[in-house]
């Protein structure tokens, strides 16, 4: 049998709730708990009882039997739907059978008489607090699971990326309530399922030749990986770069994965946007702005190309240096508007007559370099300057007028004129001035 001090050792660790409605035996007897318990929640019938019960951690009820209204087998057989494994100690001067089978059926821990008798009350609390030490532990424990559970569940609800567990058999287990946490068409939650089915509506898993498969992908792997993978619905599609780690059974053998998706839409468009704008101005860069034609920059790379793979044995690099004819009047007579037109249709027409692997620039002004690679003899050179005038000889048509158009072209070759890319490029303008005095109005440079 437990001492007094052990049971007051017991019972200073738990909350009671004591109901009994004459007020005389309610203050005497409560002086006496006060002693024994941490705290003693007092209530004055059964209704005050069941709602002190419900706003207050109770460990252990006495409560008076007979109480008008809510008595307290009534009260008690409530506060057990609350908490079925509540312990109960019926408080009462009455001995009719009916109370004690009915508190045998609610499974009542015993009875205290009144008036109370010490070595009654001891003998009655001793095993009524152990057994409510037992539950009020345990439920202390449940308590702290639950906070840390929602501790997690709050820290797991707060990301915006998706977090999900998903079985080898592709079962979701779980999903948090991330922006892309699927909806019903009434915005109603989804259930999740397969995963397959949930991502992409299919009745069977993914095809890992058509995307790519996490749960594919680490039944080969068996380690943490990062798969690209998009989710459709209702018509919106979203990006997504999936870290999935492995997730062991008890036995240590795969069971599936727990994976962490973000979402990067927003991410590659504006890192495509990034690219766009890149190639922009890289293009800006590298071309003239009124005939989209290379620029002197990107003249001057494709030519150091073209001298690198030169073979000297075989093959020559020529340089055209061409030259509107005239152009100066057309400017003065019909405006800077006009000539710009025919510079734009000049060029496009030249374009067209190039071969593959040329490069046609223009150098500034009514001026053009064309970069002819892989020549074998300067004839070859002096023809690819006849092709260039012919196509230019018909008149260009801007507006109402039909304005006439002639080039001179003059010729340098690598490395049989220079060595020196600039050197040569003065050299084929040489030649281009030599050719405005000549009747085919093309000339080779001559050293």
């Amino acid at each position: 049998m437990n001492t007094l001090n052990d049971l007051m050792v017991q019972t200073s660790q738990l909350t009671l709730l004591f109901v009994e409605d004459d007020q005389v035996a309610r203050e005497s007897i409560h002086e006496l708990l006060k002693d024994f318990f941490k705290e003693v929640v007092v209530a004055v019938d059964g209704e005050d009882g069941l709602e002190k019960f419900r706003q207050h951690p109770i460990d252990m009820v006495l409560t008076d039997i007979n109480m008008p209204g809510m008595d307290g087998l009534q009260m008690a057989t409530k506060i057990r739907e609350i908490n079925p494994d509540i312990t109960v100690i019926m408080l009462s001067a009455y001995t009719e059978l009916d109370y004690f089978k009915q508190s045998i059926q609610l499974g009542v821990h015993g009875y205290i008489s009144k008036p109370i008798e010490m070595d009654n009350m001891i003998d009655v609390l001793s095993g009524a607090a152990t057994k409510a030490l037992l539950h009020a532990e345990r439920r202390r424990h449940v308590l702290e699971c639950e906070s840390h559970t929602n501790y997690l569940q709050s820290i797991i609800a707060s990301i915006q990326d998706p977090i999900m567990i998903v079985h080898d058999d592709y079962r979701i287990e779980l999903l948090n309530d991330s922006p892309y946490h699927p909806k019903t068409e009434d915005g109603g939650e989804e259930s999740p399922q397969t995963c397959h089915y949930l991502l992409h509506g299919l009745e069977t898993p993914c095809d890992p030749t058509v995307r790519v498969c996490p749960l594919h992908e680490m039944r080969q792997e068996k380690k943490t990986i990062l798969v690209p993978h998009e989710y459709t619905k209702f018509g919106a599609t979203y990006k997504f770069e999936i870290q999935a780690t492995p997730l062991p059974d008890k036995n240590g053998r795969f069971a599936g994965f727990v994976g962490t998706a973000r979402e990067i839409s927003r991410h590659l468009t504006v890192q495509e946007k990034l690219k766009k704008e890149k190639e922009a101005l890289n293009y800006r860069a590298h071309h003239d702005s009124l005939t989209q034609l290379p620029n002197r920059t990107l003249f001057d790379l494709r030519l150091a190309e073209a001298i690198q793979r030169v073979d000297e044995r075989k093959h020559k690099v020529a340089l055209l240096f061409i030259d509107l004819d005239e152009f100066k009047t057309i400017n003065d007579l019909l405006g800077h508007q006009t000539g710009d037109q025919v510079l734009q249709q000049a060029s496009g027409i030249m374009r067209k007559a190039l071969r593959k692997g040329d490069t046609l620039a223009r150098i500034g002004g009514d001026e053009f370099a064309l970069i002819a690679p892989d020549v074998s003899q300067k004839e070859e050179s002096v023809g690819i300057a006849q092709k260039l005038l012919s196509v230019l000889r018909d008149s260009l048509s801007i507006g109402e007028q039909n304005i006439p158009l002639s080039a001179s072209i003059g010729i340098a070759h690598y490395p049989d004129d220079s060595r020196d890319t600039a050197k040569l490029l003065s050299l084929a303008d040489d030649a281009m001035y030599r050719a405005k005095s000549t009747p085919e109005h093309i000339a080779l440079y001559r050293s």
